[in-house]
């Protein structure tokens, strides 16, 4: 999952959170799933990625109970 090699692979020196949930919500959308987490959601999504609290399945399951 791309948004998951963005924070993992640390592409960029700085900011790769941010990249990974913005390109998160873009493939989404262009996906015509629209998803609206909060602020605090996106935050807590970026940060559990990096951290290695979420894995894969749970981006999945992360897109899907935020589905609009």
């Amino acid at each position: 999952m791309i948004t998951y090699s963005f924070v993992k692979n640390h592409g960029f020196e700085d900011g790769n959170k941010r990249v990974d949930c913005l390109v998160l919500l873009t493939l989404c959308y262009k996906n015509n799933i629209i998803i609206k987490p909060s602020q605090e959601e996106l935050i807590d999504f970026g940060t559990g990625v990096a951290s290695g609290s979420l894995e894969k399945d749970d981006i999945k399951k992360f897109i899907f109970t935020h589905k609009d």
